[in-house]
């Protein structure tokens, strides 16, 4: 938040830190400096560097103004975040991410070739990456990793079965449900 703002010289106004309050009244200041307009906000956020899958990318010309030739074009990866599991997670949770019965998760299993450790994707956390701010995964011949057809085919049923509530393939579905019905067999869940 604004602690004090000087509109004459804008480098000599001073911000601190606070927590977001919805209750609180926002101040509406363009704050040139910092390219903000009146209606814009600046957020901190705290974050960390993950893993993510790349479902799609886009040059969006939102920002851009063809009269003038200015403004950005941005440069944007949609990107499903991965999550390693934690000792919070028991081996039932990771059963149920594993045979589809969690909407929102998919199973990552550990591999040399990217992700190392046993994880999840979380599909209620995706959302858009400027490209400059992507560093590659890379595996151990130094080559970015990526999913298989089959289990990219896996990964948009079962994200679709979250945005829609309906499978994208209908055949593999069927298929996963069998899945889902033998290993709950095996471990004694039905």
């Amino acid at each position: 938040e604004i602690d004090e703002y000087d509109p004459v010289e804008e480098e000599k106004s001073t911000f601190r830190i606070a927590s977001y309050n919805s209750n609180k009244l926002q101040q509406q200041i363009p704050i040139k400096s910092l390219n903000l307009r009146s209606e814009d906000r600046l957020y901190i956020l705290q974050g960390k560097l993950r893993p993510v899958i790349i479902l799609g990318y886009c040059d969006a010309d939102w920002l851009y103004d063809p009269m003038t030739k200015g403004g950005i074009w941005e440069k944007l990866i949609l990107c499903l975040p991965i999550f390693t599991f934690k000792a919070r997670h028991s081996q039932d949770y990771v059963v149920k991410i594993q045979i589809f019965e969690i909407p929102n998760l998919f199973y990552i299993k550990p591999s040399n070739k990217g992700v190392t450790e046993e994880s999840a994707a979380r599909f209620e956390l995706i959302q858009p990456i400027h490209k400059g701010d992507l560093q590659p995964l890379k595996n151990l011949n130094e080559r970015p990793f990526k999913l298989s057809g089959d289990t990219l085919k896996v990964l948009w049923n079962h994200l679709c079965i979250f945005l829609t509530a309906r499978p994208l393939f209908e055949e593999l579905q069927k298929d996963l449900q069998a899945y889902a019905e033998l290993i709950k067999e095996k471990i004694g869940w039905r």
